[in-house]
């Protein structure tokens, strides 16, 4: 609860991920890039605004990265996620390795 209040502008934002991914993302929670790779795992964050955990506040949107499992089930977690300051992008930014701010 205090880090929600020390960043602020806390709103319900949903991330969408491969069904095989469950398991460690109800058992670790969502980690950051760095601490997957250090338990030897892969990255797959390279997005449009560089590496990093995305989530959406359109269900719609999480979903397209919701891959189904072998019997075509989806997932989707719903978050509460601390957003502090936002910026709109109209162009991506792929080597993005920090905040903008």
């Amino acid at each position: 609860e205090k880090l929600y209040s020390v960043v602020g502008n806390v709103q319900l934002q949903f991330h969408g991920s491969r069904a095989c991914n469950f398991v460690g993302l109800l058992s670790r929670g969502i980690l950051m890039p760095k601490i997957v790779v250090s338990r030897g795992g892969g990255r797959t964050d390279a997005g449009l605004l560089g590496n990093g955990i995305y989530f959406s506040d359109s269900f719609t949107t999480a979903a397209q990265y919701a891959h189904p499992s072998a019997v075509g089930s989806r997932f989707i977690l719903a978050n509460r996620v601390a957003l502090g300051r936002c910026k709109d992008f109209t162009e991506t930014q792929i080597g993005m390795s920090q905040p903008p701010f």
